[in-house]
């Protein structure tokens, strides 16, 4: 009876913890649907809430695929404990089942649910739905291997064979040079199989990427000419020929046990188990030329893009740096195309552009943009402009060159600072010399010599001829101690840069705050990084040469240092490195990095003593 009481007790005092986090705790709505299906693929959308809604889920109906079941519904509630801190997370499901019908994209529209009175939404998602070309093709070339075999059991084997097939499913057979094909690999199955092992295609003249690689295979439901088949995906990825002809994707092999049912017995269903290896077809793409003539601006794009560009400054004193950045949006072969070709003013003396990559990986493409940052220094005063620029891309819908233009942009260069030096510079665009710096590096020569005196000494009289004795004995005896000396503390090298890591650091903040004040900008960013740099190469004995942004992210992590501190630090460095060649003109900007490296220094010293 006290018992029963105690759990009660118990049960009541969880659920009010329970209900007091989820009131407290911000409400999210999500939904969860994978990006790329086939068609008569069965597939689930699940929406996900950390609440519980006041009228259930408000699910729309979805154009374009048909509702096999659900809703599912579901919730769980997870309380952990870690260095004595309680987290707790409560969930909500629901789980629909669907089966795309046609080639195209599909619209998840808003879910909505309601909370202490408030309306919460889940964000529209895309989905997109692929086609097989290859797929009858396939079909029936899976249903001439099952009429081979052993006749061990005429009927079992022919069900066999039938019933178990992989496929490499492409959505098109014919692409230009460049254009995304979209690519799956699956295992369709009648039966339960044990996976021995795999082998993937190679996909010699082709560029891939992978769209989705499940750690754990899941079986799905598809349908494959009226049959149900439980299938397996193994990986999805979109691929890019590189060259015309015929190219070939090599089979994709399967190696598994088919566990066939016989018999039931006492322990329940009895299995044959027979093993048996599977591999596709090759696969034979079409590589088709992009038409000619291309474009002269033309840098391999094939897709659907827009390019921008701007610059940081409209006006800009000579010899300071500034940047023009190039940004390309859209969706195709975003990693393959090289930077656009841009005509600088000769008076520019312009550096290789930094170029980075955001994308994602689709069914079509890669989605994002790339962008190129172009540090530029004007050599000479004068009214100039970034001449208007041209990105051409092959379009494969349809199928013809089109055009994104950037407008040209005017920059304004003034004189430089008096307490700049002096330059003289032959910059042009085809030849870059280094500046010539002229300056007081000339001592005059004296023109009225130093009157010489003889004098008449005698060496063996004077009493600093022992001294030549006395001395290099003092000095042999000195370096001996000093050597001992120096062994010694070399016996703890480790241990004596640890101590005098925070000491030289704050040495040479000193000398950045010196260098900020004298406006010294490009030593002062300078000064600042070989701060951060000596004092993780001191307090951890790394060696300076070895020393990049790589080595330290890697070795700091391996150190359990928190991954905010090494973001941080990170962050310093691009910013003190960008610095020197584009000085940052707020005072702010300059001291709020330097209090950040000396905070930075003090954390480290914090966990690490």
């Amino acid at each position: 009876m006290i018992k029963t009481i105690y759990r009660n007790i118990l049960f009541i005092s969880l659920l009010i913890c329970v209900s007091g986090y989820v009131s407290a705790q911000k409400v999210s709505f999500t939904v969860v649907a994978p990006n790329v299906v086939e068609v008569n693929e069965v597939f689930q959308i699940q929406y996900v809430s950390n609440a519980e809604p006041e009228q259930g889920f408000q699910i729309q109906n979805i154009k374009g695929l048909e509702l096999l079941g659900g809703p599912q519904r579901g919730q769980s509630t997870q309380i952990s404990i870690v260095n004595g801190r309680r987290s707790m997370e409560y969930k909500i499901t629901e789980t629909y089942s669907y089966r795309a019908l046609n080639p195209g994209s599909v619209t998840i529209p808003q879910a909505k649910i309601h909370v202490d009175g408030r309306p919460y939404r889940t964000r529209p998602k895309t989905i997109e739905v692929v086609g097989s070309a290859s797929a009858k093709q396939q079909y029936s070339q899976s249903q001439q291997q099952s009429s081979q075999g052993t006749q061990q059991s005429a009927n079992q084997s022919q069900q066999t064979y039938d019933d178990i097939f992989v496929r490499v499913n492409v959505n098109k057979t014919n692409a230009y040079v460049g254009e995304a094909i979209y690519v799956s690999l699956k295992l369709y199955t009648k039966y339960r199989i044990n996976l021995n092992e795999h082998s993937y295609p190679d996909f010699p003249g082709f560029f891939k990427k992978d769209i989705e690689a499940p750690q754990n295979l899941q079986y799905t439901s598809e349908i494959i000419n009226g049959k149900e088949y439980n299938t397996v995906l193994f990986k999805k990825m979109v691929v890019f020929p590189q060259r015309s002809g015929q190219l070939k994707i090599t089979p994709f092999e399967i190696d598994c046990n088919i566990l066939i049912p016989h018999s039931r017995g006492f322990w329940g269903m009895q299995y044959n188990e027979k093993r048996k290896i599977v591999a596709s077809d090759p696969i034979v793409i079409s590589g088709k030329p992009l038409p000619s003539p291309k474009p002269s601006h033309f840098k391999g794009a094939v897709g659907q893009f827009t390019v921008s560009g701007k610059t940081d400054v409209v006006e800009i004193p000579q010899n300071e740096a500034f940047s023009y950045t190039v940004v390309v949006r859209g969706r195709g072969n975003m990693s393959l195309f090289q930077p656009p070709n841009i005509t600088f003013p000769p008076d520019f003396e312009v550096y290789e552009p930094k170029v980075s990559h955001s994308v994602t990986p689709t069914a079509h493409g890669e989605r994002g943009k790339v962008t190129y940052k172009y540090v530029i220094i004007p050599r000479h005063k004068g009214n100039f402009e970034i001449p208007r620029m041209q990105f051409s891309y092959f379009n494969p819908e349809t199928q013809s060159y089109e055009l994104s233009v950037v407008d040209k942009i005017p920059v304004v260069v003034t004189q430089g600072t008096e307490s700049s030096p002096q330059m003289v510079s032959n910059y042009s665009q085809h030849s870059k010399e280094e500046v010539t710096y002229f300056g007081n590096d000339i001592r005059f020569i004296k023109t009225n010599p130093s009157s010489l005196k003889k004098k008449r000494t005698y060496i063996l009289s004077s009493p600093l001829y022992a001294l030549w004795y006395v001395i290099p004995l003092l000095i042999l005896i000195s370096l001996l101690i000093f050597r001992r000396k120096k062994i010694a503390e070399n016996k703890n090298i480790a241990k004596v840069r640890t101590k005098k890591a925070n000491r030289e650091s704050k040495k040479r903040l000193k000398q950045a705050a010196s260098l900020l004040r004298e406006g010294k900008d490009s030593a002062y960013y300078q000064s600042v990084a070989q701060a951060l740099l000596g004092y993780i190469s001191d307090k951890y004995t790394i060696s300076r040469v070895d020393l990049n942004k790589d080595v330290m992210s890697h070795f700091l992590s391996q150190k359990s240092v928190p991954e905010e501190y090494i973001s941080e630090l990170i962050d310093v460095l691009e910013v003190s490195e960008f610095g020197q060649y584009t000085p940052n003109p707020s005072i702010q900007d300059k001291e709020k990095l330097y209090v950040r490296a000396s905070e930075l220094i003090r954390k480290f010293e914090q966990i690490v003593k």
